[in-house]
């Protein structure tokens, strides 16, 4: 995957302003924003999450981290985006991940029970939770590989 620049079109309706694209291009393991209301820093988490679940691959290489080795069956990691209600999770995150994904061709399938996209290969699935559901307990054993 290139860099981005500001208003470009990398996998669908994604139009980043140039300071949101410089966190993108970051190579940095852990990025700090500091951005007054109104700067975009959630439709920002919500280019990144979308960016690591279909390029992941390449983010990790462009990020210089290693993976020692691939998933085991039944345990592939996941692109966990954890808001502190389901609610929440719902009306920020979802409703509008789903506007932009549900008609990609690479979205396999779209569960709007569970909050998640399922994508086509050996890509991650993307999941939303709110972390008051169960007690945590639906956070519990995934092998989380962004958060």
């Amino acid at each position: 995957m290139g860099r981005l620049t500001g208003n470009t079109n990398p996998v669908m309706q994604m139009t980043p302003h140039i300071k949101q694209c410089e966190v993108i291009n970051s190579r940095a393991k852990f990025t700090l924003i500091r951005a007054g209301r109104r700067w975009g820093k959630t439709k920002l988490g919500q280019y990144l999450s979308i960016i690591w679940s279909l390029c992941w691959e390449d983010m990790i290489a462009r990020k210089g981290w290693y993976m020692d080795s691939a998933w085991e069956p039944g345990h592939k990691p996941v692109n966990l985006v954890v808001m502190p209600t389901a609610v929440m999770a719902r009306q920020i995150w979802f409703e509008s991940l789903y506007s932009m994904l549900s008609q990609h061709p690479l979205v396999e399938d779209v569960n709007k029970t569970s909050m998640s996209f399922k994508f086509k290969g050996n890509r991650p699935d993307l999941l939303i939770r709110g972390a008051n559901d169960s007690n945590g307990d639906r956070l519990r054993g995934l092998k989380v590989m962004a958060l």
